[in-house]
This record gives structure tokens, C-alpha cells and sequence, in this order.
């Protein structure tokens, strides 16, 4: 595992070598680990790096070439989610509605190598052009109106709607995110209301796409959003179904933008009650990922952080590989609410506001979507 995490920093450029030359085994173990938390192309770019500064560092070559494959398949789906992005901001923009792309190839651009990040669906905040200012249940009204009438669409949750599209997965979201407790809820949607006016414009020639596949460009959002929004997905995450280190990876990169107001990133994350949690992701971004002291937003919480990348390194990406739950059949109710409680167990001394808040905004969530018009 700390090979892995020497990796993770020659690629994040913390670090210029490995401490020693791995074996084939280690090599392969490194491999597995970068697939479970979904930054193999993280890998291959420390790999590059690693090969134009000593020939005895690099793996065998068969495992070279299975990161590679890996690394071109991530780079074409990123390059036609980009594609798509642009496309659908047009669309949006054509009905009368604007548009802000959120996470997966919205972050893509503060990596040096964004096009080896592993993507998944595309989300998208809209918002009615000039009723910014409605409550949020009124949004949410007109923007399921659009989707009827331009495609249809499925489930409806608080934040978003899945919107079927020509085979892609598509998330249109109402606001980015929530929280369980009701007041730092209230907190967050004000401070999105406020970040919508600041988010940035990505033009077709910084992506270096071809204009005519995907219009002009597509909107991101501020460098202060993403600090919270990143950082506010990683504790969904741990809240839900689990979180790699590709979420970890993303917010390595949010630190580093150049411009990026701190203080009010602070205040912000104060008033949503986060700051213990941002604590225990500084730990682990200076412990495994070499962050610099001039990055890290707060002191470091080691003994948070410990449990925290504890939760990270055996649930893996979304969950996927929790031994935890591997007798769990997560597809029925009561498995999904035993595993919902055990995991507010493990949380409530640590996170309490969003842990005891928890069961509730759920019960009522459930409630609430069975009066939303299909």
C-alpha cells in the first residue's frame, strides 16, 4: 500500500521516485489497487514520469500495456463526455434554461492529464434563465417540465433527475447537493445560489476538442464551489455507499488552483458543521498524497483521518470492494437499511449533526418522492 500512495505522488508530483524498485508482484498489487479506487490513468501518468527518469522503475510490460489500454479507452470516453457537455449546454441553452457541469469532465480541467481521469456520468446543474432567485421546489418544477418535454426521464430524487439520452447517463441536477441536517441544508443552498453567478465559462479551445462536435463550450463551477462541492461529495459518499481515493485525487488538484479564495472556503465549510471531516481529508491528502503545507485548508486530524482512510482503502470506489457487505444482498430494502444504520454507527461520535440527521432526511425523502409528479 505505501508503494501505491509513492505512486499516487510521483503522479500528483509530490514526490521524483519510488523508494525502491518493485518486484512483478508488487507491481501487480499496485495495479489492483489503482483499479479499485479507479485512478488507473493516475497511474500510468506516474509511470510515464517514472520511465523518462529511470528505466529500472517501470513494471513489466504486460502490465504497461493493460494501463495503457486503459488509459486510451478513458481518454475517448472523456473526450465524447466533453462532446456531450458542450452539446447539452447548447440544448439547454436553446429552451431557454442555463447550465453548469458538475464533477467528472467539469473537473478534468485542473488535472494536468485530465483526460486520463476515469469519468462516469455526466451531471449537469440547470437552472431556468432569470428565475435564479425562486425557491428551489419551484426550479425543480420547471426543470422536470423541460425534461418531459425534451426527453422524458426517470427516477426524481431531491438534488436531480436521471434523464435518459441516445444511451448515455445522464444526471440533471436541481442543485448540487444536500445535507442531512435541515439547517446546514439551508446553509448550502444559499451558498450554491450565491456560486452560480461565478461559475466559469470552459471554451472548445481549452479542451482541445473539435468545435463542431461540441458547440462553444460549457460552463464549470467557481474555484470555490468545487472546494466545497468536491469535499461535500466525499462525505456523501462516506454517508452512502463508500468513496475511493479518485475523489481524493480531485480534490488534491481543486487545492492547488492558483486564485482559490481559502478563508471563505473556511467559513463556508464552518457554517455546514465540516470542518472536523476536512480535518481528516487534509491528514490523509499530506499522509498519502504528499500535500504541501501552503494547500492544506485546516489542521490535519490525524486520528480522524486514520478512520477515514481506514473506510477509503477497504470500501474502494463506490463501495465496491467492502467485505463488510459482501453477504449483503444490497438489493433489498432491509439489507440496504441495516447497512445504512451499521455505517451511522461507525460515524455518529465523529460526524454527529449529519449521522443522528440521517435516518430522517431519509424516511421523509421516501415520502417526499411519492408526491412528486412521474
Amino acid at each position: 500500500m505505501n508503494l501505491f500512495f509513492e505512486l499516487l505522488q510521483v503522479a500528483l508530483g509530490t514526490r521524483e521516485s519510488l523508494s525502491h524498485v518493485p518486484s512483478a508482484m508488487e507491481w501487480e498489487e499496485v495495479k489492483e489497487l489503482c483499479m479499485k479506487h479507479a485512478v488507473p490513468g493516475v497511474g500510468f501518468y506516474a509511470i510515464r514520469k517514472l520511465s523518462e527518469r529511470s528505466a529500472g522503475s517501470v513494471p513489466p510490460r504486460e502490465l504497461v500495456m493493460e494501463l495503457y489500454a486503459q488509459e486510451r479507452r478513458m481518454s475517448e470516453t472523456n473526450a465524447r463526455q466533453m462532446a456531450d457537455a458542450g452539446k447539452l449546454t447548447w440544448l439547454f441553452e436553446q429552451e431557454g434554461f442555463a447550465s453548469c457541469v458538475l464533477k467528472g469532465c467539469g473537473l478534468a480541467g485542473l488535472y494536468p492529464h485530465g483526460m486520463e481521469r476515469v469519468s462516469g456520468d455526466i451531471d449537469i446543474w440547470v437552472m431556468p434563465k432569470g428565475k435564479e432567485g425562486e425557491p428551489l421546489h419551484v426550479r425543480r418544477r420547471e426543470v422536470l417540465a423541460l425534461c418531459r418535454r425534451v426527453v422524458g426521464y426517470r427516477d426524481v430524487f431531491y438534488h436531480h433527475t436521471d434523464m435518459p439520452l441516445k444511451g448515455k447517463e445522464i444526471e440533471v441536477h436541481f442543485t448540487p447537493s444536500w445535507m442531512f441536517a435541515p439547517w446546514h441544508n439551508a446553509r448550502l443552498q444559499r451558498f450554491f445560489q450565491e456560486e452560480w453567478h461565478n461559475r466559469c465559462f470552459v471554451r472548445v479551445q481549452e479542451t482541445g476538442l473539435d468545435e463542431k462536435a461540441m458547440g462553444e463550450g460549457f460552463y464549470v463551477p467557481s474555484l470555490e464551489m468545487n472546494a466545497v462541492y468536491v469535499l461535500l461529495h466525499i462525505y456523501r459518499h462516506v454517508f452512502a455507499e463508500g468513496v475511493g481515493l479518485r475523489q481524493v485525487v480531485d480534490y488534491f488538484y481543486v487545492l492547488h488552483q492558483d486564485g482559490l479564495d481559502r478563508e471563505r472556503v473556511k467559513d463556508v465549510l464552518k457554517s455546514l458543521g465540516m470542518m472536523r471531516f476536512a480535518g481528516a481529508v487534509m491528514w490523509i491528502m499530506q499522509e498519502t498524497m504528499g500535500l504541501e503545507k501552503e494547500f492544506i485548508l485546516c489542521a490535519p486530524d490525524e486520528r480522524r483521518g486514520r478512520l477515514l482512510l481506514a473506510e477509503i482503502m477497504q470500501a474502494g470506489n463506490f463501495g465496491k470492494w467492502d467485505e463488510r457487505l459482501s453477504g449483503m444482498n444490497r438489493s433489498s430494502l432491509l439489507s440496504r437499511m441495516n447497512e445504512n444504520m451499521h455505517r451511522n454507527m461507525r460515524l455518529v461520535c465523529h460526524y454527529p449533526s449529519e449521522a443522528l440527521c440521517a435516518p430522517i432526511w431519509k424516511a421523509w425523502q421516501k415520502l417526499w418522492r411519492l408526491t412528486i409528479e412521474r
